[in-house]
């Protein structure tokens, strides 16, 4: 894939996307659920949420249904009002369920920088058009 720009999603130079167009950005991200790494984002949202560029990890097109399991379980970890006992449980079956996820190649084309340590996933907060 020759002749890709890599858009500084810091920077959003991403805003100038239009529709359901793809493109790449200029770091690795880390998927929030699975751990799967892509520099490969598209826009996603509505009316009542904004649009907002949303990774395309290549963990949901390995396996969409398990994908999906965890991203509840994880989405439901970060609620702190369970139960004592139940974050610790919910925490041991993502980080087993994550495991099958090791196998799925990266979506990283071109030369983007690495993942960044302090932030490897991909932070939409305050970033809709």
């Amino acid at each position: 894939m020759n002749g890709i720009t890599l858009c500084n999603m810091d920077k959003g130079e991403w805003a100038s996307v239009m529709g359901d167009e793809h493109w790449r950005s200029d770091r690795i991200y880390q998927c929030e659920i699975c751990g799967c790494h892509s520099n490969e984002f598209y826009m996603w949202g509505g009316p009542s949420t904004g649009r907002h560029p949303k990774l395309v990890c290549p963990g949901d097109k390995f396996d969409s249904n398990l994908h999906y399991e965890l991203q509840n379980k994880v989405w439901n970890s970060w609620d702190k009002k369970h139960p004592q006992g139940y974050l610790e449980m919910l925490n041991e079956e993502i980080e087993e369920a994550r495991k099958q996820f090791l196998k799925v190649e990266s979506n990283v084309v071109e030369n983007p920088r690495p993942v960044d340590p302090e932030s490897p996933v991909w932070n939409r907060k305050g970033k809709s058009i």
